[in-house]
């Protein structure tokens, strides 16, 4: 249920905290990114088209019809979280217009991918650099009615702009690395008036909700709701596996991997392929652009390895497959396949394996898991994943679950029942943010009403 809202009077954000920051953020822009920016676009039209984005260029042209909101969305995983409370905001409001922004090219190619999904996602874009006059040009112009900020994305200068046009803001599965609750609390002066421009913040749990309160959230504007990225898997579940991959071998995973992760699931699969000559390995790295430097590894190591965008070629004894697409990972998981998630095993913090139990996946982590430790930890102690501690344990775990194939499938089913648990948090973020839109409307309608009354007034008496 929404909290009552409480809409404080304007505020002065005339404060040596949000003057520094202005002030380095205007610098950080045109003396940095900029430039940076700027040399590719003499050769690439789309690094043209996202430069006028990063600068706000990028205005509506046409009239505001519908009731409007904006899910903003940093990378790849918390796009697909928008897409899961978008898809359940428009069963509630169909009559809506939806646009994702995001913060890089990851994030950028999945909202594609939704908005190919989707009618009612009618634009895909960069959210401007954070200077406040750029921004509220543009908020001014596209009249969003509710912009929902998905995660951490907390940008001083968003934030504000939103409190002084008066649109609605609120933050959907909110989270902070329990890593940034120290650096957040050293500006905690600026963050705590950032906050306040919130009209609700809905958290993944109660830890999170605490470290909401230590950087400055008003506890009342705090409401714990789930973690949607339960739901994003949901609707990930649905993509219909290769027809290609083979059901019948044992397949291991190295999902969403970084460098020099490849490098020892490659060592590892040398290893286990003498003992299990059937097994396939698939490799996703997190970063799509280095899959070419992927496949050299592979073939260097005498392993038959293709790309997935030269899948057509795949004969039945190929070895190694690694994915250079983005979005394709979630097909190839199954209950056949080991899901070895990458960045656990280099200090990364790891990365979503919700995708992988929804799939009913066997699921090993390593030890670098801070990014989603409450996650892991409910999982693990529900019997729903393994976690090991360095790269000799993981082949002991993996060769045991490979010799066990009642065992791999058991760790499997749990995953997929702890996964489901889970679910049904995006229709709890969707209500909330119905209620907030229809507030905006109807707010929005009163200052029409009024501005109307003002003006027929006003040519009552002066009748010339």
């Amino acid at each position: 249920m929404l909290p009552p809202l409480r809409r404080s009077h304007q505020k002065d954000f005339r404060t040596l905290s949000f003057l520094c920051y202005e002030l380095l953020s205007i610098s950080a822009v045109w003396a940095v990114l900029v430039p940076f920016k700027a040399l590719p676009c003499l050769w690439h039209h789309e690094k043209r088209a996202e430069l006028r984005e990063r600068l706000a260029h990028n205005l509506p042209s046409g009239k505001k019809e519908k009731l409007r909101i904006l899910f903003h969305a940093v990378s790849a995983g918390e796009m697909r979280a928008a897409g899961a409370v978008a898809a359940a905001l428009v069963n509630l409001l169909p009559d809506l217009e939806i646009f994702l922004s995001t913060g890089n090219r990851e994030g950028q190619q999945v909202g594609e991918l939704i908005q190919q999904e989707r009618q009612d996602v009618k634009g895909v874009f960069y959210l401007p650099w954070d200077q406040l006059r750029a921004l509220r040009r543009w908020l001014q112009s596209w009249k969003f009615d509710l912009v929902a900020v998905i995660e951490t994305e907390l940008w001083p200068n968003l934030f504000r702009a939103c409190h002084e046009l008066s649109t609605r803001l609120c933050i959907v599965n909110g989270r902070i690395y329990p890593r940034d609750v120290f650096r957040y609390r050293l500006a905690r002066n600026l963050f705590s008036q950032v906050l306040e421009c919130a009209d609700w913040i809905g958290v993944q749990n109660q830890e999170e909700a605490r470290r909401f309160e230590a950087i400055g959230a008003d506890p009342a504007k705090i409401t714990v709701s789930g973690n949607v990225k339960f739901d994003s898997a949901a609707i990930l579940q649905e993509l219909p596996p290769p027809p290609w991959l083979p059901s019948a071998f044992p397949i291991l995973i190295g999902a969403s991997t970084h460098a020099p992760e490849e490098a020892w699931l490659l060592e590892l699969f040398d290893r286990l392929r003498c003992l299990h000559p059937k097994t396939r390995m698939v490799l996703a790295p997190r970063h799509v652009r280095r899959s070419t430097h992927v496949l050299r590894q592979a073939r260097t190591r005498g392993r038959k390895a293709v790309l997935w965008s030269h899948r057509d070629s795949l004969t039945n004894d190929w070895e190694i497959l690694i994915l250079d697409k983005m979005g394709v990972l979630p097909q190839v998981y199954s209950p056949a396949s080991i899901a070895i998630m990458g960045g656990t095993f280099s200090p990364h913090g790891g990365h979503n394996f919700l995708e992988a139990a929804a799939r009913s996946s066997s699921i090993v982590v390593g030890p670098h898991v801070d990014s989603f430790r409450e996650v892991v930890e409910q999982f693990e102690a529900a019997g729903a994943l393994l976690r090991v501690e360095n790269r000799d344990q993981l082949f002991e775990t993996v060769k045991k679950l490979l010799d066990n194939p009642a065992e791999q499938k058991a760790l499997g089913n749990w995953a997929r029942i702890e996964w489901e648990n889970g679910c049904g948090s995006a229709a709890h973020y969707a209500s909330v943010l119905r209620d907030l839109l229809l507030v905006s409307r109807d707010m929005n309608k009163r200052t029409f009403a009024s501005g109307a009354c003002k003006a027929r007034s006003r040519s009552e008496e002066d009748p010339m």
